[in-house]
């Protein structure tokens, strides 16, 4: 009889969808404590989904089937699929090495098999039945100013508040207890650090955490993009995205809106060719990589005639600046209208190379 159950004490999660963290979170790695039988429910092979074992590594099931080997320095160390389980115990099988493996309770063994021979390899030292959330099955993570969603394929949104996705993010990495993004626009990696409970950011060299993490969860909510508003979609080399939005023409070719992260700022500029060309310093500075402004939602627009610096009501911004907002704005130069950013009393342009001050200007603005 299996008569002692452990549970994790930091990330080990009740199987509700969304579990707030545990305040009580050590600075010391997570430890198992043991704990009677008759203060949880009984953990058998028909309801496991836990176990440790004695060479600091654990097996945990990933839901659908899928189960992981893993330990402190690899979460995701070796795949199995679940094909079996009996009342005490879970049958595993890694198809890439035909190894089978066998979660005894009972026995309180890991009983390894491959190539006729079996074996046990480690013994159990903890189970538990309540479903267990660590960076190796996360795909939610709230924060106190919004949340990131795992949408799949290594694709990640954050949210804001009202659950309406804001921007895009890579998932390049995970260990136990962290997720690692990359924003590849503004060139900013985030790590999702579940032990730390912390949102950390880096850019230009340096980290900082952003965020408290207060809830994590292996299931996706339903999240929308955001209908009230424009959105800015990742793209590089002359990408153009699906509805994006136009911002002027020159000898005879469209010019979309784009904006890129360049010295510490996001330029509004225009999709040039294979990039989006931005002004600075008095240059016209070509980005391959980029983001695009686009209308997913149709949302009324309009350019509103402005000059001096003059900023209409529901201008459209596009970017910062140390510390100043960019709107969207567009003027005319040698034929074409180009867009550009609002700084000072000037829309300033790329062309030729240059960086262009124009006093007189249109600026994108919401109906």
């Amino acid at each position: 009889m299996f008569r002692q159950i452990a549970s994790i004490s930091a990330l080990a999660l009740a199987t509700a969808p969304m579990v707030a963290l545990n305040s009580s979170m050590a600075s010391a790695a997570p430890t198992i404590q043991a704990r009677s039988i008759k203060q949880q429910t009984k953990v058998n092979g028909r309801n496991v989904n836990y176990i440790r074992h004695s060479k600091q590594g654990y097996y945990i099931n990933h839901g659908k089937g899928i189960w992981y080997e893993g330990n402190a320095g690899n979460p995701t160390e070796f795949k199995f699929q679940e094909v079996q389980r009996d009342e005490w115990s879970v049958y595993l099988l890694d198809r890439s090495r035909n190894v089978r493996i066998q979660l005894d309770l009972h026995r309180k063994k890991v009983i390894y098999s491959a190539r006729g021979q079996r074996s046990d390899l480690y013994n159990i030292t903890s189970a538990q039945s309540k479903k267990m959330i660590n960076a190796g099955n996360v795909n939610y993570v709230r924060h106190s100013r919004g949340a990131y969603v795992n949408r799949g394929n290594n694709k990640w949104v954050s949210t804001d508040r009202r659950n309406q996705v804001e921007r895009n993010f890579e998932e390049v990495q995970r260990d136990e207890w962290s997720v690692y993004l990359l924003d590849r626009s503004r060139n900013i990696q985030v790590q999702l650090d579940l032990y730390r409970k912390r949102v950390s950011y880096k850019m230009r060299g340096r980290k900082s955490d952003r965020y408290r993490i207060t809830n994590v969860s292996t299931r996706t909510p339903r999240i929308t993009t955001a209908r009230k508003r424009l959105t800015w979609v990742n793209a590089r080399n002359g990408e153009v995205p699906r509805r994006a939005v136009m911002g002027g023409r020159e000898t005879g070719r469209r010019l979309y809106i784009c904006r890129a992260n360049y010295n510490g700022g996001v330029h509004p500029g225009k999709i040039v060719a294979n990039n989006c060309n931005i002004s600075y310093a008095g240059k016209e500075i070509e980005m391959p990589k980029y983001q695009a402004l686009v209308n997913l939602k149709r949302l009324p627009l309009t350019w509103k005639n402005a000059s001096n610096g003059s900023i209409p009501r529901k201008a459209v911004m596009g970017g910062r600046e140390t510390g100043r907002r960019l709107f969207v704005c567009r003027a005319r130069y040698k034929g074409g209208v180009h867009p550009g950013k609002l700084v000072a009393r000037n829309c300033n342009i790329g062309y030729a190379g240059q960086e262009i001050e124009v006093p007189r200007y249109q600026v994108l603005v919401r109906r």
